[in-house]
């Protein structure tokens, strides 16, 4: 009995402690809108465009050489 309840005291903790590790590298550091703000600041960018659906990041510039 005492073997059983050490088992599960050890599985149940090894959950807890993967969920946790698993929730706190889901978390981003940075968010999509922060980073493409970030573009104008550092490049030459003319516009950006984010699909919500697809995920598909579209940018556009002024000098194709720029890319």
């Amino acid at each position: 009995m005492c073997v059983k309840r050490k088992l599960a005291t050890l599985i149940i903790a090894s959950l807890i402690v993967m969920s946790l590790v698993f929730w706190y590298v889901q978390k981003e550091p940075y968010s999509t809108e922060r980073v493409l703000s970030s573009l104008f600041d550092n490049y030459d960018v003319n516009s950006t465009q984010m699909d919500g659906i697809d995920s598909i990041i579209w940018i556009d510039v002024f000098n194709k050489n720029d890319i």
